[in-house]
């Protein structure tokens, strides 16, 4: 973040949210892919469609790419192995949902 916000911990582990001046909250959370195949086309599909419900704006980070939530062509380019750990950033009102929801396709 920059030099213009502030930051605090959550108690929920691994998970962060940042207080931007200017009232904007951005969320993340990291989440393991636990899928024994990784993030594949039927996966990243789920997580389309679940990201999809929420007017908010969502990316998944790995390693150093960052690609739209909303996009499956954006999650499947990424090839995520299984085990790998991910960041998935939001930014909106719904923010802390929408982490909850996808983390909760990522990690089954």
């Amino acid at each position: 973040m920059n030099g213009s916000s502030k930051e605090w911990e959550l108690l929920a582990p691994q998970k962060k949210i940042y207080l931007i001046l200017g009232g904007n909250e951005i969320m993340e959370k990291t989440i393991v892919v636990k899928s024994t195949v990784g993030l594949h086309a039927s996966l990243a599909a789920k997580v389309v469609q679940a990201a999809s419900k929420y007017d908010v704006e969502i990316n998944l980070v790995y390693e150093d790419k960052v690609v739209d939530v909303k996009s499956i062509l954006g999650l499947m380019s990424l090839a995520v192995p299984s085990g790998e750990n991910v960041k998935v950033v939001a930014n909106g009102d719904q923010a802390e949902q929408a982490i909850a929801d996808i983390a909760e396709i990522l990690e089954k």
